[in-house]
């Protein structure tokens, strides 16, 4: 399951800009996402985490050869986790 060139260059980009990011603002800075940690916030440290390593596996290039690791780090499936994640976090 390859994608063309031009689609899967900038994809690759914008997975592993996104994963550095939230990595970078949940390692430095994790005061952003409340000063509480409340449940749902909780849940959204999970999410958010699971989609940046996925996001960061993906941008990197990196492709597993077994189909089941290969369809949960994705990007159909890396980054609605990391919406879902922000919307937690933000919401």
């Amino acid at each position: 399951m390859t994608s063309p060139a031009w689609i899967e260059g900038p994809a690759r980009a914008l997975s592993l800009c996104a994963g550095l990011s939230i990595f970078v603002l949940m390692s430095l800075a994790p005061f952003l996402l409340g000063h509480a940690m409340t449940p749902r916030l909780h849940a959204a440290a999970g999410l958010l985490g699971l989609g940046a390593a996925g996001a960061c596996f993906h941008g990197f290039g990196l492709a597993p050869r077994a189909m089941p690791w290969r369809v949960l780090l994705s990007p159909l499936v890396v980054w609605p986790v990391l919406a879902w994640g922000l919307f937690l976090a933000l919401a």
